[in-house]
């Protein structure tokens, strides 16, 4: 058994692609190598792109793929009917732990999608830097208290801050990405907190967006962000963050 995920990758190198596409055309199509069964992933438009025919006079950069894929695509629906969510569920019974996450986390049916990058997500959001973790943790909770799914790029900079230990805070403010802001003067030793020394988390003059861009946080991640003890803060921490209606 050969299985190649994401197949696209390997059939579309400019110049092993099609070497491989014929050693396997050979592998499945050579009586004495019998049985073998070839599995790969391919997304639809390099499917398509694979098995069109060239325009005459053009080269054909995908004549031995083509030949391999011929006959050989099948395609796999978005989302599970109730006949494939039923067979699912019995299989989850019998203790297919992964498919029985995936089938509480779905949406719409759309187990594959979850079982494709459910555990990638999480993996990320462990994995995270102070400052992505922060962005990802003011997005959870602003959905987790009702916010709409669409989450403006401003709004999670602004909430994110609050998110920030002062040190971390500090370290993005002098390496990384909120270094070029103008710093303000140095607060009197009364008053150190985080908003006193630097104000709001926007200034002028940054770069605006092109077009407003939503951003949505999967259910998976915020429900696999919460704290040790299963839940996090009925309260998000402070951050001057401007108020957003859901």
């Amino acid at each position: 058994m050969v299985w190649l995920n994401e197949a696209q990758t390997y059939l579309g190198q400019p110049r092993l692609g099609e070497d491989l596409a014929a050693a396997l055309h050979e592998l499945l199509t050579r009586p004495d190598q019998s049985p073998v069964l070839v599995l790969g992933t391919l997304w639809p438009e390099a499917a398509a792109q694979f098995t069109a025919s060239p325009s005459p006079g053009t080269p054909d950069p995908h004549s031995r793929t083509r030949e391999l894929l011929s006959g050989r695509l099948i395609h796999v629906p978005d989302t599970f009917d109730e006949e494939a969510l039923k067979s699912a569920r019995a299989l989850a019974q019998h203790g297919d732990t992964r498919l029985a996450e995936a089938l509480v986390w779905n949406h719409h049916g759309r187990v594959t999608q979850w079982l494709a990058a459910g555990p990638a997500l999480v993996a990320r959001y462990a994995n995270a830097t102070p400052g992505a973790r922060a962005i990802l943790n003011a997005a959870i909770d602003a959905r987790r208290l009702g916010v709409g799914e669409d989450l403006p790029i401003s709004f999670l900079i602004a909430a994110a801050v609050g998110y920030l230990s002062d040190s971390e805070f500090d370290q993005l403010l002098t390496t990384g990405p909120l270094a070029p802001w103008p710093k303000p003067p140095r607060p009197s030793p009364q008053n150190r907190s985080r908003s006193a020394r630097y104000g709001p988390p926007w200034k002028p003059g940054l770069p605006r967006l092109r077009k407003p861009t939503g951003h949505t946080v999967l259910p998976i991640t915020w429900s696999r962000s919460a704290a040790p003890s299963g839940a996090r803060s009925s309260h998000p921490p402070p951050s001057g963050t401007p108020p957003m209606s859901a």
